[in-house]
């Protein structure tokens, strides 16, 4: 660490030092989040609730809020298509404000239930609302394609939001 004295410090203009670089900045100021273990299962091709929903009042107008989603999904494919597809979206109150896609492709050999694992999909955004009222949060999935989108019970999910002081 380093200790800096002086006897004077005089702006080089006018009459006002700043110092910067000092405090603030990073802090947590407040932390909210949620699991999900209810098994969704849809073949619409509609955006449907995952069911994290989250409600965040902000402490301040300048912070920004740090937002994650972790789901397990899965899906189901028939003979003829060996691929399935499923998009995510990030909603602040009814705007979409991030959407990622993911394709997968899967050779099925169980003919059974064709139902396979294509993995957990993390989603994760910094939002700057610049507002203290209290705003929605949500996520939202959507079939890429005909089969079916499961969000799988047996892990649960995981939606959290982070304020962090700038």
């Amino acid at each position: 660490m380093s200790t800096l004295r002086v006897n004077r410090i005089e702006p080089r203009t006018g009459d006002t030092v700043e110092i910067v670089g000092f405090g603030g900045g990073g802090k947590v100021l407040q932390y909210k989040y949620m699991t999900q273990s209810t098994e969704i299962v849809s073949t619409s091709s509609d955006w449907i609730d995952t069911g994290f929903d989250l409600d965040f009042t902000p402490t301040s107008n300048t912070s920004a809020l740090k937002i994650t989603a972790s789901l397990k999904v899965e899906g189901y494919m028939d003979n003829s298509i060996r691929s399935s597809k499923t998009n995510l979206r990030l909603m602040r109150d009814a705007t979409n404000i991030y959407q990622i896609e993911r394709g997968y492709y899967r050779n099925m050999s169980n003919s059974t239930n064709n139902r396979g694992l294509l993995g957990w999909i993390d989603m994760n955004w910094i939002d700057m609302p610049n507002s203290t009222s209290t705003i929605n949060y949500k996520v939202q999935f959507q079939n890429g394609n005909t089969n079916s989108t499961v969000f799988e019970s047996s892990s649960p999910a995981l939606f959290e939001i982070t304020e962090i002081e700038l």
